[in-house]
């Protein structure tokens, strides 16, 4: 997809009109002057060079025809990311704007938005601030209805998760803690499965330490690395070639998310581990709604 990377040295124009979503936050770059984006189901992440320093960031997209998903093999989605110089406190920042599929005001895309500093990528991997939601912003993108307490404070994938079923993500994040420790494992055992990695070495030694209830080994410390040993591994790899052409991608995007949800299941708060463990489990699978009812079944009856 088409991105522009934007870095202004004072506050840039205002056009929050021209684009169907934007959120705002507030960013540190680090030391190694670099802005790292990445997207699954894989690909080598982009990386952009950026000054260190305190940076106001303004994510801006439009053109879109699916909430959550591309909704088609040819998105002509377009992303714009501006950095400026941070003056102000994330309170400051303005309330997101957030598309949703009822939208009729939908700008079309116009790829020389992104101009010769576009660069195919999709999303920060470097943002460590998001703020809550205040009443005022559109609730689309967690089913349609405000976020309870439990599922604003899970953060992460919940609102993914709520997407697919709102009603099984609030079941899940009012849970005890028992049950979603014990939801993570399962989604994350069955990922692992339906994905055919259950015979991986490096990935059975995570589910091994995952049912130990210790500390998840490398590359597991983190969702980009646990991605990246999927790219890199080379049995992986030749596991892929040998797939039909067509199917080569989504054999990727199939590990992709299943060592994604292994990652999340080993989450500090058991919360955030259950949803976002279940999401990536269940949202690259054609059978979705059976897994979700599987879930619902074995952990939450009613």
């Amino acid at each position: 997809m088409q991105m522009a990377i934007k870095v202004w040295d004072q506050n840039p124009p205002e056009d929050r009109g021209d684009w169907d979503q934007v959120v705002d936050l507030v960013l540190d770059i680090d030391q190694d002057g670099s802005l790292l984006l990445d997207s699954p189901p894989g690909g080598e992440p982009h990386q952009v060079t950026v000054d260190p320093g305190r940076y106001r960031v303004e994510v801006c997209g439009r053109g879109f025809v699916a909430l959550g998903w591309p909704g088609s093999t040819e998105p002509r989605d377009t992303w714009r990311i501006r950095l400026w110089p941070a003056t102000s406190t994330t309170d400051d920042l303005p309330p997101r704007k957030l598309w949703t599929e009822t939208d009729t005001t939908t700008s079309n895309a116009d790829p020389a938005e992104a101009g010769p500093e576009s660069t195919p990528a999709s999303a920060s991997r470097t943002t460590p601030h998001d703020p809550a939601l205040s009443p005022d912003d559109d609730f689309a993108i967690w089913g349609g209805k405000p976020p309870t307490a439990e599922l604003l404070a899970a953060g992460s994938m919940a609102p993914n998760l709520c997407l697919l079923d709102r009603a099984l993500a609030e079941a899940i994040a009012f849970s005890s803690p028992d049950t979603q420790r014990s939801i993570a494992r399962w989604a994350a055992r069955t990922a692992i499965e339906r994905a055919d990695l259950s015979t991986t070495q490096w990935v059975q030694d995570g589910l091994n330490a995952l049912e130990e209830h210790v500390a998840l080994p490398a590359p597991f410390d983190g969702l980009f690395n646990a991605r990246q040993r999927v790219e890199t591994d080379s049995a992986l790899r030749r596991l892929r070639a040998r797939a039909k052409p067509a199917l080569r991608n989504q054999q990727l995007a199939r590990q992709v998310f299943a060592v994604s949800s292994l990652t999340s299941a080993g989450a500090d708060d058991p919360a955030r581990a259950a949803l976002d463990a279940t999401y990536y489990a269940v949202v690259d699978d054609e059978n979705t709604q059976v897994l979700l009812g599987e879930i619902r079944s074995k952990f939450l009856p009613r």
